[in-house]
């Protein structure tokens, strides 16, 4: 499975990457985020990774797969019976 959106917003790069970027505190604005917890330290690069808490999910360990600075980043978790 393959989610992606794009959304177009009238603010400077550096910030909107600032906010994308700072995962710690996705569960204060995002619905889709119950609870994050990093599992490493330091500025979000390839390799770093979270437990996320979903509604209705269990919580799942994602790994930064991909990442071009002040563009985007990919990650990816797996789960029993996703593949």
């Amino acid at each position: 499975m393959r989610y992606q959106e794009t959304t177009l917003i009238d603010a400077p790069v550096e910030l909107i990457w600032r906010l994308t970027t700072d995962i710690d505190d996705w569960p204060a604005f995002l619905p889709t985020v119950q609870r994050l917890d990093r599992l490493d330290a330091g500025e979000l690069r390839v390799g770093s990774t979270a437990r996320l808490k979903q509604p209705g999910q269990s919580s799942a360990v994602w790994t930064v797969t991909r990442l071009e600075p002040e563009r985007d980043f990919s990650w990816r978790t797996s789960r029993a019976g996703s593949g």
